[in-house]
């Protein structure tokens, strides 16, 4: 009959010692790994609120600015943050902006997004306002409204500044604001003044209505 040997305490300690390293490696992986999810989750969250912000900045026809340091995130409480600017050197109307998203909070992880922001041309301004709805460019009428041109609006200019309205006359700069502000003070004949007002910055802001101006007195 065959015989087993027994084992010895030295044996059985070392086996010991063996079966617990291993444990404790596995231990490791299972630790190290659980949080690989976790930490993936963090940096699509963080590109994907950085593509949203500079996708914002880039569509805007307000020209970005430096935010002076990081920021809430709008409706993101644990993570901030930041816009970078930087004119092109290769056209005054653009500039780099680059966003930095970081978080969640505590952790100062950063995601950064880069793009090129390209400020809207007057005549892009003014199909994206509608503008050409009513109006034509040129000097002959729109469908319901007088044509643009710089001879519509000099024009149009004389028209109002003779009409007896109160207040000072005004140039061609004021004219355009006044009709886009508040076009019912005063509509060129025959047409009546039906037109949509934008009488706020945030329907219109300064520097689109400035672009159109620009624009409507070159054509």
């Amino acid at each position: 009959m065959k015989r087993f040997r027994g084992v010895t305490m030295m044996e059985l300690v070392f086996s010991m010692g063996l079966l617990f390293v291993a444990a404790g490696g596995v231990m490791t992986i299972l630790v190290a790994g659980s949080g690989y999810p976790r930490r993936t989750q963090y940096v699509v969250v963080r590109d994907g609120l950085a593509k949203l912000k500079l996708d914002e900045l880039l569509t805007s026809s307000s020209i970005p600015v430096f935010s002076g340091g990081y920021g809430p995130y709008p409706g993101n409480p644990d993570y901030e943050f930041k816009v970078d600017t930087d004119v092109s050197n290769f056209d005054g109307n653009s500039s780099w902006v680059v966003v930095t998203v970081r978080g969640p909070k505590p952790l100062k992880v950063e995601s950064a997004l880069r793009g090129l922001y390209v400020k809207p041309s007057g005549d892009a301004l003014l199909a994206a306002y509608g503008c050409l709805t009513c109006h034509a460019t040129g000097d002959a009428d729109g469908p319901s409204a007088p044509g643009l041109s710089a001879n519509t609006l000099n024009t149009g200019q004389a028209l109002r500044n003779g009409a007896g309205l109160p207040g000072p006359a005004l140039n061609v700069d004021d004219y355009v604001k006044e009709s886009v502000r508040d076009p019912a003070i005063f509509a060129v004949p025959p047409f009546a003044p039906v037109m949509q007002a934008y009488d706020n910055i945030d329907m219109m802001p300064d520097e689109d209505l400035a672009t159109i101006t620009a624009y409507l007195k070159t054509l």
